[in-house]
């Protein structure tokens, strides 16, 4: 369970900075969440977000991050299966209809409580606060032919001078619908673009690859074409390799000498961020194709290109590999099923690196530091799986995962340094590590092998030790402890995990400071700091102010000495982008407040950006609220000139789908917290022909998650999301004929992200508490003050940690509550990941009243209301052991209200064979069939 989510709940992974200085490897399909497969796709991540063309959310509901379900072996459209399909088509197999598996267990339910419904009358809003609405737009005039991607959206201030929403009356012509969701029609492409260094001449910019079959090098300032492998040379490749001249590529990576590509060929998923793979290497020179691996190359996992040249790096069997393309080199020997090498283990993929990568090259390509991670006396966690796709097995299939639950051992980590220029040397020890010490981040702060910065805490991550790591004169490293964090003396909770850290050389032409760039926290908030010298322990303060930086948004060219990063400056839910020069005197610049956008596009709302090598480009995404898009700019002294100079994608055929549509409407304002603390925020969105002023109209369905540092509410596109389906068809009724007028609530409690520590650490030790509090205290407020809410039609449901704040919500005000949907919940944090729960609650041995209490436990009170409980039985993330508990419980004070459905071998993102698509279904109907009665 990450602590970083988009507006809906999904995971959204850090950038990864690449601190190694390889950054360029592309994926080329989509994710799919069965491991018995061969034609598996890619993982969900932020970076995915970014360059793929169509993606998945991850689940934990996780980047969290936008339910998206496409249609599972449609020819027409881009489905999550898309590849399977498409292999089975070239050998003339037929696949007429693939069933979706999902489990009824029982459902009891309660005498009909018909309410009519209220005439309407006005009664409009009335609030001290003026914020913006993003209003969709419908054009019936707009072509095919339109070049917009969508209109400018109108600002409107929520005063009861007036009804700014459209008359309910209006005929719905065309609206969003479930069926087009769940085919993909509502998702926007951001299409592929990768920067990409010359081999040999630092001076050219702006370079990118083209292709995903035969590949080329451009450049954006024209002149400039190299192609490193046509179609007619790949196919011959494949043939002489003997392998399908049709074979569609997973990923690929471009050596940084151009000499080789690495071809991905096949992956079957392992955990959320890794997979074992299938890799060959195609040789630029010799216009042929070769195994990666000689020891056993179908099952490699976390292969990679040194920073320099063309040696790479994989791990087989939990043992790190080095090749030169010509000899293979095992690093280590001990690998098993409890010691991992250069790769995560379970905890430390989904809780601390979101990533399997666990081993770094140095700059210059001669050293490597990779961790040993040992989990011989972790628990393992046993679950089954009842419909192989692999076998005809008549008994289910185990599976067993070193799984760490809060207060049991935790993996123990080691650090060590590969010379490769040394290969029968054996890797040096790095003793910086104690007994539940963990490893949170690992960047090289050198142009070379010199440095490099380690992070490491202790196990309640209150106390986080920095070291400098540093290469003697005799080619050996000593490290000391730089600096130390520690809120042990304050209010001892948790310290936030950050991966921002970027080297800053000296310049040899100037006087310069040395040292590196880190987030830290200051006065409260996030933001970034610049240590030097390197060994430094005090911070000389880049940004500051009541607003967040970004982590993983830090960019830094060393030629104009800026600084590009995102920040919350507007408002918590906003994301802009600045440069920030380091010459002394400079200030902030906001390069998206007044961005000249691609003709026709919206510049209103939130965005990310990436820099290339020499900082003369930068790649622009904007996020939403309005359809998204992607360009390249240039850059000039820290700002982005005019248009941008290559339109990747304008998604023109979404913003036309969208303009024949009565589209739903969202508006974010902010509510009274408790007193002393900031305001909450919230998102509302309307149905189509939304009209405010009808009294008790319309039912209202708050949807949750309210995780840690999470934020649900923000500005990103949202016509693809499950809440914008569910208010279309509320006032359709095409697809769900008894459905009824509805308005859905997202609200950040106390405990989410960029509001400052005091309003997220008043959670630390007693999750669910103050959140479900604020979630109540929001919807009385909510209904009081805007009186189209009918209070008697009250709903909520979440996902994962938002699963979990539906229950406990449930647990402290049943009566305000008439439905309650909970999807993969926590029921009780002794049964969650050790690392992810005592960051926020310490260990139960040593905090056991809080995890009494955190736990959901009034049974008597959460049987008094309606509610549908979901879970996958294959979630090795939220196991099923906490609905299983969770029911029997509810069984025990003879509970007549609650459904189950129960998804086989579904994991946390409950999307295996179609399940998704039935679960959108389940929610929608169960949800109309309770509000209708």
């Amino acid at each position: 369970m990450s602590s970083k989510y988009d507006s809906n709940g999904f995971l959204a992974s850090d950038h990864d900075n690449n601190e190694s200085g390889n950054d360029f490897m592309h994926s080329l399909s989509i994710d799919s969440e069965s491991e018995y497969v061969d034609y598996e796709m890619d993982p969900i991540n932020q970076e995915d977000v970014e360059n793929q063309a169509v993606f998945f959310g991850d689940g934990n509901f996780e980047t969290e991050n936008q339910r998206r379900f496409y249609s599972e072996f449609s020819d027409s459209s881009p489905g999550r299966y898309q590849n399977f399909y498409q292999n089975m088509k070239r050998k003339n197999i037929n696949i007429k209809k693939i069933s979706i598996i999902a489990l009824f267990l029982f459902s009891s339910s309660s005498e009909k409580d018909e309410k009519n419904i209220k005439s309407p009358s006005f009664n409009p809003v009335h609030s001290d606060y003026t914020s913006e609405i993003y209003v969709s737009t419908t054009s019936p005039e707009s072509t095919p032919t339109d070049n917009l991607i969508s209109k400018p959206a109108d600002k409107i201030t929520d005063t009861p001078k007036s009804d700014h929403i459209s008359d309910s009356n209006k005929t719905i012509s065309n609206h969003l619908k479930f069926s087009d969701y769940g085919s993909g029609l509502y998702q926007p492409r951001f299409g592929s673009f990768d920067f990409i260094y010359h081999p040999t001449d630092s001076s050219i910019d702006g370079l990118f690859v083209t292709g995903s079959f035969e590949f080329s090098i451009t450049s954006l300032e024209g002149g400039f074409i190299h192609a490193l492998v046509t179609a007619d040379d790949m196919r011959n490749a494949l043939k002489a390799a003997e392998l399908n001249p049709m074979t569609s590529f997973v990923s690929y990576q471009i050596s940084q000498d151009w000499e080789y590509i690495l071809l991905e060929i096949k992956r079957t998923k392992v955990f959320r961020h890794s997979f074992v793979s299938t890799y060959f290497v195609y040789s630029v020179n010799n216009k042929s194709l070769s195994p990666l691996s000689k020891t056993s190359n179908d099952k490699v996992m976390d292969a990679q290109f040194s920073p320099t040249g063309h040696r790479i790096s994989f791990v087989i069997a939990n043992d790190l590999y080095i090749s030169d393309l010509v000899n293979e080199k095992r690093i280590t020997n001990d690998g098993n099923n409890g010691i991992f090498n250069g790769i995560s283990d379970w905890v430390y993929e989904e809780e601390v690196f979101s990533s399997s990568k666990a081993h770094w090259w140095s700059p210059d390509g001669s050293k490597i530091i990779f961790m040993q991670t040992n989990d011989t006396h972790v628990p393992e966690f046993k679950y089954n799986l009842y419909n192989s796709f692999e076998s005809d097995n008549s008994y289910p299939e185990e599976q067993s995962i070193r799984y760490p639950k809060a207060g049991f051992p935790n993996p123990t980590v080691k650090l060590f340094i590969h010379d490769l220029n040394k290969p029968d040397v054996a890797p040096q020890f790095l003793d910086i590590t104690e007994t539940d010490s963990i490893i949170t981040q690992v960047s090289w702060i050198t142009k070379d092998d010199s440095n490099a910065i380690i992070k490491v805490s202790n196990r309640q991550q209150n106390h986080f030790k920095v070291h400098l790591i540093s290469k003697a004169s005799e080619g050996s490293y000593s490290s000391k402890i730089s600096r130390e964090i520690n809120s042990k003396d304050s209010d001892k909770s948790w310290i936030d995990v950050t991966r921002s850290l970027l080297f800053i050389p000296k310049d040899s032409s100037d006087s310069g400071l040395e040292g590196y760039l880190d987030i830290v926290e200051h006065n409260g908030f996030s933001h970034i700091a610049l240590f030097s010298p390197p060994e430094s322990d005090k911070p000389i303060m880049v940004t500051q102010g009541q607003w967040d930086v970004i982590d993983g948004s830090l960019y830094f060219d060393q030629n104009s000495k800026t600084i590009y990063y995102q920040a919350t400056t507007r408002a918590s839910y906003s994301k802009d982008v600045f440069s920030l020069s380091l010459s002394k005197g400079s200030s902030p610049k906001n390069l998206t407040s007044d961005i000249i956008t691609p003709d026709g596009v919206t510049g209103i709302g939130s965005y990310n950006l990436s820099v290339s090598k020499k900082g003369k480009y930068a790649v622009v995404s904007y996020l939403g609220p309005q359809v998204p898009w992607k360009g390249v700019y240039k850059l000039d002294s820290g700002s982005l000139v005019e248009k941008p100079v290559r339109v990747i994608s304008d998604n023109d055929k979404l913003r036309r789908e969208l303009d024949k549509l009565d589209l739903p409407t969202t508006q974010i304002i902010s509510i009274p917290s408790e007193e002393g603390y900031a305001d909450l925020d919230v998102k509302l969105t309307f149905p189509p022909g939304f009209n405010s002023k009808r009294d008790a109209y319309y039912s209202v369905l708050f949807n949750v998650y309210g995780g840690p540092n999470s934020k649900m509410v923000d500005e990103s596109f949202s016509m693809n999301t499950w809440n914008a389906i569910a208010v279309s068809a509320s006032a359709s009724r095409s697809e769900h004929s008894n459905a009824v007028p509805l308005v859905i609530v997202q609200l950040d409690p106390r405990g989410t992200a960029h509001k400052g520590r005091k309003f997220s650490r008043i959670v630390n030790g007693n999750l669910g508490i103050v959140e479900a509090r604020d979630v109540v205290r929001g919807a009385k407020y909510l209904l009081s003050n805007h009186k189209y809410l009918d209070p008697n039609r009250v709903g909520i449901w979440g996902w994962s940690y938002g699963g979990f704040l539906t229950l406990k919500t449930l647990e402290a005000d049943p009566e305000l509550f008439k439905v309650g949907m909970s999807v993969a919940p926590v029921t009780n944090w002794k049964f969650y990941d050790s690392i992810y729960t005592e960051r926020y609650m310490n260990t139960p041995q040593l905090n056991p009243q809080g995890y009494s209490e955190s736990a959901v436990h009034n049974y008597t009170s959460i049987a008094s209301t309606n509610l549908l409980l979901m879970h996958g039985t294959g979630d090795d993330n939220v196991h099923i052991q906490n609905s299983y508990v969770f029911v029997q419980n509810m069984i025990s004070v003879k509970n007549h209200k609650m459904t189950v459905m129960v998804y086989p071998d579904s994991d946390h993102s409950i999307s295996l064979q179609g399940a998704r698509e039935y679960l959108d279904d389940t929610l929608s109907s169960y949800l109309f069939d309770h509000f209708s009665k």
